[in-house]
C-alpha cells in the first residue's frame, strides 16, 4: 500500500518503474525526488560565423559538465547533438508514465526551450 496516496512515492521506488537510462543518477541521489538534466545547446549559425568556440563540454562517460577546470554532474546530462526526440524520452516520458500511473510530475525548462 501507498503511505502517501494520490502524493509522490519514495524515489526508490519510483526509479525502480522507470527505463535504466532515465532511472541513473548519481551516487547518493536515490533518495531525492528532485533530478536535474541539463542540455547543452548547438552553436547558433551567427556564433558559428563568428568562429565561436563552445565553452562548455560534457564529460564523456559521467553525467557532467566541465567549464574551465571545473566540473558539474547532474542526473542527466544531453549533449548538443541530441535532439528534441531523444531529450523527450530521456526527461519527459518516464515522468509522464508516472504521472498517468497517479504520481505528481513537473517539468521546469529554464533558458533555450525552443519556443522562439
Amino acid at each position: 500500500p501507498n503511505p502517501n496516496p494520490g502524493g509522490v512515492d519514495d524515489a526508490a521506488a519510483i526509479a525502480a518503474k522507470l527505463p535504466a537510462a532515465a532511472a541513473a543518477a548519481p551516487p547518493g541521489a536515490e533518495d531525492c525526488s528532485v533530478r536535474v538534466a541539463v542540455r547543452l545547446r548547438p552553436l547558433i549559425a551567427e556564433e558559428r560565423y563568428a568562429h565561436c568556440e563552445e565553452c562548455i563540454r560534457r564529460v564523456e562517460g559521467a553525467e557532467q559538465v566541465a567549464l574551465g577546470n571545473h566540473s558539474f554532474t547532474f542526473d542527466h546530462v544531453l549533449g548538443s547533438d541530441v535532439g528534441q526526440h531523444e531529450t523527450y524520452e530521456v526527461i519527459a516520458m518516464p515522468l509522464l508514465d508516472q504521472f498517468l500511473g497517479g504520481y505528481n510530475a513537473t517539468i521546469l525548462a529554464y533558458g533555450q526551450t525552443g519556443s522562439g
